[in-house]
C-alpha cells in the first residue's frame, strides 16, 4: 500500500511538473558536429533557479563578475544607449575578400551577421535581454539571471545559428518542451 501512495504522489508531483512546464519558456540548445548530435532543452525557470542560488567563483546570485580587463560595462551600457535610442540600421559593416561581418539594428533586436568562405554565424539578442543584462550591478558585472528572466518573458526567438562545413548549432527560446 505504501509503494501505492509513493507512485500516486510522484505521479501526480510530474503530472504537475509537466502541467507547470507547458505554461512557460525553454531554453533549446541544438549542435550537430560532423553527425555527433546535442540536444538540450531546459525550462528557464530551471536554469534561473540554479543561476539565482549559484555562489562560485565569479558568480553570485545570478550576477556574472567579468574579470577580464578588456570588459568595460560603461561602455556597454552608452552602446546599449545609444541603439535604443537611434533609428533601425546598419552600425558596422566590415567586408575583407571572402568574408563579412555586419551588426545592424532591427526592430527591437541587435543583429550580428558574420560570414565567411565556411561559417554562416547570425545572432539576435532583444534589447531588453541587454537593458535586463546591465541591470542591478555595478562595475564589470553581468546580471546573467535577469536576463534570462526577460527571455522567459520574450517572444519566441531563435538567439543564435551557426551553419559551418561540418556543424550547424542553433539557440532559440520558445514555449515548447522540444524534445522531452
Amino acid at each position: 500500500m505504501r509503494e501505492k501512495i509513493v507512485l500516486f504522489v510522484m505521479l501526480t508531483l510530474f503530472t504537475f511538473g509537466l502541467a507547470q512546464a507547458a505554461d512557460q519558456h525553454w531554453l533549446h540548445v541544438r549542435v550537430n558536429d560532423d553527425g555527433e548530435k546535442v540536444s538540450l532543452n531546459l525550462p528557464i525557470t530551471l536554469i534561473d533557479a540554479v543561476l539565482s542560488n549559484l555562489d562560485v567563483d565569479e558568480f553570485h546570485d545570478g550576477i556574472l563578475q567579468i574579470e577580464d580587463q578588456e570588459f568595460d560595462r560603461e561602455m556597454i551600457q552608452a552602446v546599449y544607449d545609444a541603439a535604443v535610442a537611434s533609428d533601425d540600421g546598419e552600425f558596422v559593416s566590415i567586408e575583407d575578400g571572402d568574408e563579412s561581418v555586419h551588426v545592424l539594428k532591427k526592430g527591437d533586436e541587435i543583429v550580428v551577421n558574420i560570414e565567411d568562405h565556411h561559417d554562416t554565424i547570425k545572432v539576435r539578442i532583444p534589447l531588453k535581454v541587454v537593458e535586463a543584462l546591465l541591470s542591478n550591478t555595478k562595475g564589470n558585472q553581468l546580471n546573467i539571471a535577469a536576463a534570462l528572466r526577460e527571455l522567459s518573458e520574450s517572444d519566441d526567438n531563435t538567439l543564435v545559428t551557426v551553419d559551418g562545413e561540418d556543424e550547424t548549432i542553433r539557440v532559440w527560446v520558445d514555449d515548447s518542451m522540444e524534445g522531452i
